[in-house]
């Protein structure tokens, strides 16, 4: 099941992608949390929110609440809408394309070096 902190980790990673130009990693998350947009959602809570995404937000971070059976997300002085994701949804891995210097992590999030030939050292 989904939490708050898992999303707000996935978006964190979502927003370094983009940072770094992996357009592939980026764009995979972006389309999937774009089918949960809600225009005209309900207001914020006025509790202290259950995780938040600090890379997102122009670094004023996206607030994510637990709502029932769904996690939602209010952008900072963003128009008035939210994300609304279901606990049971499952984001897509956001993992590089493309690993500078033959460094990137696997699904276990070790760190694996790379030979030139792109093969596990």
């Amino acid at each position: 099941m989904l939490t708050p902190q898992d999303l707000a980790l996935a978006y964190d990673r979502h927003v370094a992608a983009f940072c770094r130009e992996d357009v592939y990693a980026a764009m995979a998350f972006a389309t999937w949390l774009a089918a949960f947009s809600v225009d005209g959602g309900p207001p914020e809570p006025v509790a202290y929110p259950d995780a938040v995404s600090f890379l997102g937000g122009a670094g004023r971070g996206v607030r994510w609440y637990s709502v029932d059976s769904n996690i939602v997300g209010y952008l900072p002085d963003g128009p008035r809408g939210c994300y609304r994701v279901p606990t049971a949804a499952v984001p897509p891995a956001v993992r590089s394309s493309a690993s500078p210097r033959g460094i990137s992590t696997d699904s276990s999030r070790q760190l694996v070096t790379k030979s030139p030939d792109g093969h596990a050292a």
